[in-house]
């Protein structure tokens, strides 16, 4: 703990673990996998999110440059983003099982809406900001895009008696709990970068800038 940004970068490579564990488990969930699988990646993401707390707290304890301090909060918010998708996938799972039946249901739209959610976690690194006009190019909009979709055939489909209303309802909750969980991912990858970005930069480069334009100044 003597240098902070060694410490720092100790913290994000254990916050990158549970996010590569967050993003496996939702691919694996994605292709079918029984939902009672998550428990081993669930108990070593909570292992290492309790290190990672701690670590932050003895952190804390001792008096740090401003920039260090101000990077720990992205680092702990990623950490409860993460914990949030692993411990809500089980219920999906189980929504995911129970649409699967062989029932009337818009399989295509879901299909679609599956695919698009597996470009989402390809692009898991990206920034994490929604556009502001959603395209196909971008993954994230892409998967508004077939959101929007599916919510619209299902509705359509139990409108016409094609599936009944408590299918629906699974269908809607579904894909509702995957957006969530992978938008979570996302934002979550994107404070990661930023800390990265801060780490690459430097911590002392702004405070190196700043005393450079202080001496020119009594120089002056």
């Amino acid at each position: 703990l003597a240098l902070p940004q060694i410490a720092i970068q100790a913290l994000m490579r254990e916050v990158e673990r549970i996010r590569d564990l967050t993003v496996t488990e939702l691919r694996r969930s994605l292709a079918g996998a029984a939902s009672d699988r998550h428990d081993r990646p669930k108990a070593v993401a909570q292992s290492l999110s309790d290190a990672v707390g701690d670590y932050t707290a003895a952190l804390n304890r001792k008096p740090l440059p401003q920039d260090i301090a101000d990077v720990l909060p992205d680092l702990l918010q990623s950490t409860e983003k993460l914990n949030v998708v692993l411990h809500t996938l089980p219920e999906a799972d189980r929504l995911r099982d129970r649409i699967s039946a062989p029932v009337p249901q818009p399989q295509k739209a879901l299909d679609a809406f599956r695919a698009a959610a597996e470009q989402v976690l390809s692009g898991a690194d990206g920034d994490g900001r929604e556009p502001e006009e959603p395209n196909v190019g971008d993954p994230a909009a892409l998967l508004e895009i077939r959101y929007r979709q599916l919510r619209e055939e299902a509705l359509a489909a139990a409108a016409q008696g094609q599936f009944s209303a408590s299918a629906m309802t699974d269908v809607l909750r579904y894909a509702t709990l995957m957006r969530r969980m992978l938008k979570l991912t996302r934002r979550a990858s994107s404070s990661l970068a930023g800390v990265q970005a801060f780490l690459d930069k430097g911590p002392d480069a702004e405070t190196d800038a700043e005393t450079d334009a202080e001496t020119e100044v009594e120089t002056a």
